[in-house]
């Protein structure tokens, strides 16, 4: 690189609905590699700035003149990356979109004002700027880095560590990724950003960053937030063995396709909690979204995880487009079978089209939401209330009055569900 001081990078995660209570782990990831490259990193998390701190931001930016500015866009924060964008558009000489909406949607980051969109994997465009090769446009060429080659992503969040870093987010949550990627082929899942392809870490590199984590924050106990943590079985039973050998302590999502009904008696050596995706009670729904395991073998393998001690989450949807009367009731019922054994059921659950899914791509033209991210509007509120779930009022898929009923008979019962569990786990204390 030519430059006569290190290069210079920021950071920045714009607002998203709910701010974060900590560092996002995939932006301590892109900063901690920043710095193995030899960048001077600075992180932003917009979300925990008042539009005053935005203002002192932007005079700090004058006076450190980054070489480049990378912004992470979700869809559920994409006009604000957009703001950004255009905010910051004379403060560096280059702004980088990335994170999965843009990877789904670079045309539009270009048209937003950007001037590089990374599709994929951010760390491996970060290699390709580090050697001043990144061009203009559309970013897809680089191959997926392998991730053993990573520094452990709390090595990065002293990068918090600046008059407008958010003060309240610099502090580490005992969130890890230990792998990427999933083999599934969900037509709701927006996967874009890690791929189809699960690629996982040696379980020694797994190893050294959860005792290095736990001497930092005097913790034993880690949420993995891989998108499948058992997708490659032995190394999920192997790695759970080791953990349990140093009396780690994790939860974790758990695809039901993905383990034996005997495993979790194994898994639960060190697994606390996992999260199991139902989703549907109702067959032929979820062979049409793509989840070809049978409804009988799912209800198995939760009865499984919680007869081997396990707490359990299980995941539901609906409002699918054309999800029937019948369907939806089916769900019901399996709901109110599998109560007993699940510890929490996910809030809402009400199905978004998000962009890039086949969902998205067969349906917005028929229920006219083509591109509903751009319009405040029609952009889901956060979920302040487990007994209400914004995205239903959105009616993306223009729901009958009894199917709208119907929904949020669903999204009352898991929150009823879940009161009376969180009112039973106080009373015990």
């Amino acid at each position: 690189m030519s430059h006569t001081r290190p290069f210079r990078l920021l950071l920045a995660l714009p607002g998203l609905p709910l701010p974060n209570r900590s560092p996002y782990v995939g932006q301590l990831s892109l900063a901690a590699y920043a710095l193995q490259l030899g960048m001077q990193v600075r992180c932003v998390d917009a979300s925990a700035l008042e539009e005053a701190q935005l203002h002192g931001l932007d005079d700090e930016l004058r006076q450190w003149k980054p070489d480049a500015i990378g912004i992470s866009i979700f869809t559920q924060n994409a006009l604000e990356a957009y703001a950004l964008a255009q905010r910051w558009r004379r403060l560096s000489p280059r702004l980088l979109a990335g994170g999965p909406h843009a990877t789904a949607c670079p045309e539009e980051a270009l048209a937003h004002g950007f001037d590089t969109v990374v599709c994929g994997e951010g760390e491996a465009a970060l290699r390709v700027l580090s050697q001043g090769r990144l061009s203009a446009g559309i970013h897809r060429g680089s191959a997926p880095i392998e991730l053993s080659t990573l520094p452990f992503p709390h090595t990065a969040v002293s990068c918090f560590d600046h008059p407008w870093g958010g003060a309240h987010v610099a502090r580490l949550s005992n969130d890890v990724v230990s792998s990427r990627g999933c083999p599934g082929r969900c037509q709701f899942c927006a996967n874009h950003g890690t791929g189809r392809i699960h690629r996982y870490r040696p379980s020694e590199h797994i190893l050294q960053e959860l005792l290095a984590l736990a001497a930092q924050t005097q913790s034993r106990f880690f949420s993995f937030l891989d998108d499948a943590f058992s997708a490659r079985r032995v190394r999920a039973l192997e790695l759970c063995e080791q953990l349990a050998g140093h009396n780690f302590s994790f939860s974790a999502n758990v695809p039901p396709w993905s383990l034996r009904c005997s495993d979790f008696a194994l898994l639960a050596r060190a697994c606390r909690a996992v999260a199991i995706g139902v989703e549907s009670g109702d067959q032929e729904i979820l062979r049409r979204f793509g989840r070809p395991l049978g409804l009988q073998r799912i209800v198995q393998v939760v009865h499984a995880a919680y007869d081997a001690g396990l707490q359990v989450t299980t995941n539901w949807m609906v409002g699918f487009p054309n999800e029937t009367e019948r369907a939806l009731e089916a769900t019901l019922t399996c709901m109110s079978q599998l109560a007993a054994v699940s510890t929490f059921m996910n809030p809402g659950g009400v199905l978004v089209p998000y962009p890039g899914t086949p969902v998205y791509e067969s349906h917005h033209q028929r229920f006219g939401f083509s591109r509903w991210w751009l319009d405040p509007s029609r952009r889901p509120a956060p979920q302040l209330e487990m007994s209400h779930d914004p995205a239903l009022e959105l009616d993306f898929f223009r729901y009958s009055s009894s199917q709208r009923a119907l929904i949020q008979r669903i999204v009352a019962f898991k929150a009823a569900h879940n009161e009376a569990r969180i009112a039973t786990l106080r009373a015990s204390r």
